[in-house]
């Protein structure tokens, strides 16, 4: 069912929102997550690469995380850097 809605890389979109959901150093800023939001970009349906955006709303403040992956020869995607931007 999940790969149905999230297309060809559900396992690095669903433990990348469930880290950052349960990251201790997010919740210790945002608070309570209250809300969440994420989209990915590919350039092109064939790339290797992607960009992951997920969006956290919390009691206290919110999180915007950007993780960049990259397929691997296995085919596993594997994200190999991320940003995180606090706002109140």
């Amino acid at each position: 069912m999940y790969k149905q809605q999230l297309g060809d890389h559900p396992e690095v979109i669903l433990a990348a929102v469930h880290g950052a959901k349960n990251s201790p150093r997010i919740l210790d800023r945002i608070g309570e997550v209250s809300s969440e939001e994420y989209n990915l970009h590919k350039s092109t349906p064939e790339s290797d690469s992607l960009v992951l955006r997920i969006k956290l709303g919390g009691d206290k403040a919110n999180a915007s995380i950007e993780a960049h992956a990259v397929k691997q020869a296995s085919g596993v995607w594997k994200i190999y850097q991320s940003d995180t931007t606090f706002t109140d």
